[in-house]
């Protein structure tokens, strides 16, 4: 959820916003840095499977695809979706 913290600077007030992860992205977030600490590229393409939307995720095997000297229109298209 995004909240709105007010915040006085020299020349006045600005808004500032703070983002505040849910429940469940905060439990998905753990479940993929543990997935990511195994090392293995296959629980995550199933994890991402699961989550077809997790940025998070699809950043994590795009570089993956990256260093791996995969092609990097793979490695492009993990990104654009």
């Amino acid at each position: 959820s995004v909240i709105p913290v007010s915040e006085h600077l020299l020349y006045g007030t600005h808004s500032v916003y703070a983002l505040h992860p849910s429940e469940l992205y905060e439990k998905l977030f753990n479940e993929l840095t543990d997935l990511v600490d195994l090392g293995d590229i296959d629980l995550i393409y199933l994890f991402i499977r699961r989550h077809p939307l997790h940025v998070d995720a699809l950043l994590v095997v795009s570089d993956f695809l990256r260093i791996s000297a995969a092609s990097r229109s793979d490695a492009a298209d993990v990104v654009e979706r």
